[in-house]
């Protein structure tokens, strides 16, 4: 969403909500919720929104590094946030930051 990246993300918020109203299953609308609770710093409500969407679709690699993300930086709670950054890392082998992630929470 626009919104999101010039964070205007109360005006984001408006417009996702709309959407939600005529497509409650659709999880990029609650992930763009998520993203913007977090800019807020609203972490609680951030991680709730992930995990809406992650209920919609558990295959979402990026939603797990959002999660772990939080849990690691904002929340300081290693373990949870390992438990996210594995699951992003088995869904996206790949993914070109998975050694500086595995890294992280090794230590």
């Amino acid at each position: 969403n626009v919104y999101v990246s010039l964070q205007k993300c109360d005006l984001a918020i408006e417009e996702y909500a709309k959407a939600l109203s005529l497509k409650p299953d659709v999880p990029e609308t609650l992930i763009g919720i998520g993203k913007c609770h977090k800019i807020f710093g609203d972490n609680l409500k951030a991680i709730s929104y992930f995990k809406q969407a992650l209920e919609i679709n558990p295959e979402m690699d990026a939603v797990y590094r959002e999660l772990g993300s939080i849990y690691y930086f904002e929340l300081d709670d290693k373990k949870t946030a390992g438990f996210y950054l594995k699951q992003a890392i088995r869904l996206n082998p790949k993914y070109p930051d998975n050694p500086i992630i595995l890294n992280m929470i090794k230590k």
